[in-house]
């Protein structure tokens, strides 16, 4: 794939990336700590727990994308109808890909039995962020590359996901690699904050919940996460 030390370029050091085609997925290596006398090593930036992605720690947490059986939520006194659905009907609505965040939690507020079910969508949802590249093609590539590997070349499975630009003299892996890095969406590293935000965005008061109700509904958006890391 790529030379490890190799400067073919001439230009600049050269930089590590996690590339998943098929979701459009990227994760720049970095190392937390500086290297000034020398640059780092792949080795060095994926299974080390002080640079930005141990790889044993991420990798692990393909393991949270299996679907665990859930147990039915309680009843509260007379339950509309939309609360009485089955609890998978209900897990359908809320991943409808036409809802925003702020529609399901617009939904949550209506009542508690909802908003249990809307905890519920937001930790599987913390799951899919934790492991985005699970399941797919991934390799770790290097901007000096001068082939692809064989996953990627499969059925043009990078090239596919890409529009390369005719206006370099690179070769056609690097210029498929380049243009990925570029076009690729970054790993979401905290994907709590945009439910939080989505909450905050809400008039609670006027959904006539209390204010200390309301601080209760943020901590436990936030323990959401954190069940959803332990049971990665």
């Amino acid at each position: 794939m790529s030379p490890p030390c190799v400067d073919v370029t001439g230009w600049s050091p050269q930089q590590w990336q996690i590339l998943a085609p098929r979701v459009r997925k990227i994760h720049r290596l970095r190392s937390a700590m500086p290297l000034y006398d020398r640059r780092p090593t792949p080795r060095e930036l994926l299974f080390n727990d002080r640079c930005s992605w141990n790889a044993w720690a991420s990798l692990a947490r393909s393991a949270a994308l299996v679907h665990k059986p859930t147990k039915p939520i309680p009843r509260i006194n007379t339950a509309s109808k939309l609360e009485s659905l089955p609890t998978e009907l209900i897990a359908s609505i809320l991943e409808n890909s036409s809802l925003e965040r702020s529609d399901i939690i617009a939904l949550g507020l209506a009542s508690e039995t909802l908003w249990l079910h809307v905890l519920r969508h937001v930790e599987k949802d913390y799951w899919l962020a934790a492991a985005p590249m699970a399941g797919v093609e991934i390799a770790c590539t290097g901007t000096y590359l001068n082939d692809l590997p064989e996953s990627f070349a499969k059925d043009d499975l990078a090239k596919r996901s890409i529009e390369i630009r005719e206006v370099s003299v690179m070769c056609e892996a690097r210029k498929i690699n380049w243009a990925a890095i570029g076009a690729y969406d970054a790993v979401d590293e905290d994907a709590a904050e945009p439910w939080l935000a989505a909450l905050k965005a809400q008039d609670t008061l006027t959904a006539g919940i209390p204010t200390s109700q309301a601080r209760k509904m943020v901590v436990e958006l936030s323990s959401s996460k954190k069940k959803a890391e332990v049971k990665s």
